[in-house]
Formats: structure tokens, sequence, C-alpha cells
């Protein structure tokens, strides 16, 4: 089950900032059409950050409503403890196939402070796959191979989901995994060969909420030993005419260009940063 191509799944909400339900099943639907592996609810790519604890807990249900089958993981991190457990509980209602956890965030803690930390959450995940999750550029706080070595003695730990843009993480967990056997997934799906090879299984990333079918070719094309050239070519063009945008506005841009409801800004932002989504939107529509 831990391996291949799930997508952390965009979020979609209107100008109050509630949930759009309609648009969680239509995408919901594309995605399983797909083939990917399963779906990741109210991770970095889904603006967790940006919703209020009622629409995470909303969204997960939702999502499974329409996912049946389709595997969900399920993102718990919240700088509010206790959000932690409701989301914990949710995930539990929802028969999640795992939870992530992100490291403390904000301010920064050392590592013996994160290693606590995610040693106290595991113990009330109880029977839920457990998966650390790193993504040291948002969250200020980085998960050191040392500290993962320590917990892999201490805690039941599944996987570990790396979003950093240090894809060399990726070969220093895999040989921890070699001695205690966990999941490594990338967030970086342009990187998937490479990742592969390090001896990752599989990607759970923003991209595929858009171009699922490329992602997945690119994943068993890798796996299998075959030709990806013009697959990887692809998926780096499109990347390079999103490439002006900052994350998730470029994931934005790529699934309004396949017709995909975003709904409304979670933020404000600037006239210039809508004028560069417009121009990509356009582009990338143009490339389809």
């Amino acid at each position: 089950m831990y391996e291949g191509v799930w997508t952390a799944l965009w979020t979609p909400t209107d100008a109050r900032g509630e949930l759009i339900t309609d648009a969680v099943k239509t995408h919901v639907e594309f995605l399983k059409k797909a083939g990917v592996s399963g779906i990741l609810i109210g991770g970095s790519t889904g603006e967790f950050t940006r919703l209020t604890l009622k629409v995470r807990l909303e969204l997960i249900s939702c999502a499974k409503k329409y996912a049946g089958t389709l595997p969900l993981f399920v993102n718990i991190s919240d700088s509010i403890f206790s959000n932690v457990k409701e989301l914990v509980s949710q995930a539990k209602n929802v028969d999640a196939s795992g939870v992530l956890v992100l490291p403390p965030s904000y301010y920064e803690v050392t590592q013996e402070d994160i290693a606590a930390y995610f040693i106290v959450v595991s113990s009330f995940t109880e029977d839920l796959p457990f998966f650390l999750y790193n993504f040291p550029e948002c969250v200020r706080n980085s998960i050191e191979l040392e500290t993962v070595r320590r917990l892999v003695d201490q805690i039941p730990l599944a996987g570990i989901k790396h979003s950093g843009s240090n894809l060399s993480y990726t070969r220093d967990l895999a040989s921890i995994k070699s001695k205690k056997s966990f999941s490594v997934f990338v967030g970086a799906e342009g990187k998937l060969p490479e990742a592969l090879q390090m001896g990752a299984k599989g990607t759970i990333g923003g991209l595929s909420n858009a171009i699922p079918e490329l992602i997945l070719d690119l994943f068993h094309k890798s796996k299998e030993g075959k030709d990806y050239t013009e697959t990887k070519g692809k998926i780096e063009k499109i990347q390079k005419v999103i490439s002006s945008l900052h994350f998730p506005y470029d994931v934005g841009a790529l699934m309004k260009a396949r017709g995909l409801e975003t709904g409304a800004l979670k933020i404000p932002c600037s006239r210039s940063t809508l004028a560069v989504q417009e121009a990509a939107v356009k582009e990338l529509k143009n490339y389809f």
C-alpha cells in the first residue's frame, strides 16, 4: 500500500472559507479515474494552515465519501495541540490508511523536542499507521537524520514524506530504512526517477492534482526501467511555465488550466501575482 503516486489534495473553498463539496467530489472522481494510488487530505498543497478546524474535519469526511476504496492519508499537523487530537479522531472515523505529522512550526525547537513531540502524538494515534512529514522550507524545523534513527526504535513508524528540496536526504533515509522497514515518499514529483533510485517508494505531491496521468506514467516507467525521457520532458515544460509562481499558486494555475475548480483565494494576494497566474493558465491551456 505504501508506494506509488499519491495526490496531496487541493482544498476548494468559497469566499467565506467554506468547503465547496461539489468541487471535492468532481476532483476526487477525476483522480480515481486517473488511477492514483491514494490521496493526502489537508496537506500543504491543500493549504491546511489557512483552513479552520471545522473545514479540515469536513474535508476529511467529504473526501472519504467520494473516495470509496481509494486509500486516504490525513495530515493531522496543527499548531494547536488539541486540534491534532481532533484530527486524529476524524482520521480514525474514516478508517484512514495513515496520518502524517509535521514537526512543531514557527518557533525554533531542538531535535530532542521534535522527537518528544512525535513520541507523544504517536501514542494516541494508536493503530493508525504513522508517517513523519519533513518540510523544512515551510515549517522552519527540519527532522534531522539522527532524530529519525532515534525514532524508528521508539514509535511504530510506517514512513516519511520528505517535501524538502534536498533530495539527497531521501538516499540517507533509505539507508536507515534498510535496517528497519518504513516507506519514503518525496514531494518532488518531477524527480521521481532519481528518488526511486535512491530508495523512495513513490511521491505525495501537488502536480498530480492536475496531471496525474503524467506523474503516473513517470512513476511506472521509472520503476519498470523503461524510457521516461518524453514524459519527464513534458512535466519539466509544465513546471517551467509555472515556475514564476510561488507554491501553491503554481498548482492552482495548473488546475485551472485543466478546468478543475480551485475556489476562492484563501488569503489576499497582489494584482501582480494574479496577473502572472492568469498568464500561466493561458499558456498551459494552449499546451493542453
